[in-house]
């Protein structure tokens, strides 16, 4: 009998609660690369070339799934307003590189957002940047990310929750002047 229930425990957590633990939550990203040849969507970090995203007038908005080495596997979100040129060829995800993805700080109901030294709310919390703060994605351990943003004009890279970036595709899009004002200079 005992052994019966340890099989069916088993087969429960397998069907039900392993999908819910392996689950990861997308974080929406504005492909800010400016090539009028698009995007490349790549099989794999470095990889071969899948499809383009391509460079249009509205926004690119990608969903961040997970990272490896400074590259994102990401799936393209497509926004109301604007539709994705050639949708069609557009592969339904890959990685990109992410020297071509942005981020926006947001503010929460505890005020403007707190990066982090290490990916953990008990680590040091050493720089407060206000709403709307351009971050350029360098990693992610779960649900945090590890950042570079400019503060007193030097490159500083931290940690902030993904709570605390760019909620939803609609926040982004209202931060993309600012990335691109601070990302030209």
């Amino acid at each position: 009998m005992k052994k019966l229930f340890l099989l069916f425990s088993a087969v429960f957590l397998a069907f039900f609660a392993a999908p819910c633990l392996a689950e990861v939550s997308a974080v929406p990203a504005l492909v800010s690369d400016a090539d009028p040849a698009g995007t490349n969507l790549r099989a794999a970090p470095s990889g071969k070339v899948l499809g383009v995203l391509p460079f249009s007038t509205g926004p690119r908005i990608v969903r961040v799934l997970e990272s490896k080495k400074g590259w994102f596997r990401v799936q393209p979100f497509p926004v109301e307003e604007y539709e994705i040129e050639n949708a069609s060829t557009v592969p339904a995800g890959g990685w990109m590189h992410g020297s071509v993805l942005a981020l926006c700080a947001c503010a929460s109901e505890d005020g403007d957002p707190w990066l982090y030294v290490a990916p953990s709310w008990n680590a040091d919390s050493d720089i407060k940047v206000p709403e709307d703060t351009p971050l350029r994605p360098l990693e992610r351990k779960g649900e945090w990310l590890k950042v570079r943003t400019s503060q007193n004009g030097k490159s500083v890279d931290r940690w902030v929750n993904e709570q605390q970036v760019t909620p939803s595709p609609n926040d982004l899009l209202e931060c993309q002047a600012r990335i691109v004002k601070d990302w030209k200079k």
